[in-house]
């Protein structure tokens, strides 16, 4: 697993670069087991670039990041409560997602609050059924969502209609 992913890096830097908006630079470390495993097993790698930056390798299309972070910045734009999602470069049969350090989960502020008010009604529009704590991340006192696989599943049929419990 570890020479296919450097295979891919190599090949798709140009392209990560040009996305991103910057050269990452050369690959340095890669470490593996992050996450859920896909694609015949394989899980999300961190990958250390000799620039000091750091992206996950998902196997898998990351055309779910993509749309949580052109919503997310649809909703910034609007509402300025300093939302934040990690850039994602996609490519056919895998993905980049800018890689976000964990900090302390402290929400102390109303500004906080409010951060993951929207963030959780973001979530219910798009009918996320996979937010759970592992899939965040905080900086800041800010909820970051750094697994997005499951934006957009439907539903289950009857869903709606099911009786409470």
């Amino acid at each position: 697993m570890l020479a296919k992913i450097q295979a891919r890096y190599r090949r798709d830097r140009p392209v990560i670069a040009q996305a991103l908006g910057y050269d990452p630079g050369r690959l340095v470390a890669i470490e593996t087991g992050w996450g859920d495993p896909h694609s015949g097993g394989e899980t999300v790698a961190r990958v250390t670039l000799d620039s000091g930056r750091m992206l996950g390798y998902k196997p898998r299309s990351v055309g779910p990041e993509q749309l949580w972070a052109a919503v997310v910045g649809a909703a910034e734009r609007r509402l300025r409560l300093g939302l934040v999602a990690p850039r994602a470069v996609g490519m056919r049969t895998h993905g980049w997602v800018e890689w976000v350090p964990a900090e302390p989960r402290a929400v102390s502020s109303l500004r906080d609050h409010r951060r993951l008010g929207a963030i959780a009604a973001l979530l219910d529009l798009l009918e996320v059924r996979d937010a759970h704590p592992e899939n965040f991340v905080f900086r800041r006192g800010q909820p970051i969502l750094v697994d997005a696989e499951t934006i957009g599943h439907p539903r289950l049929p009857g869903f709606e209609t099911l009786p409470s419990i």
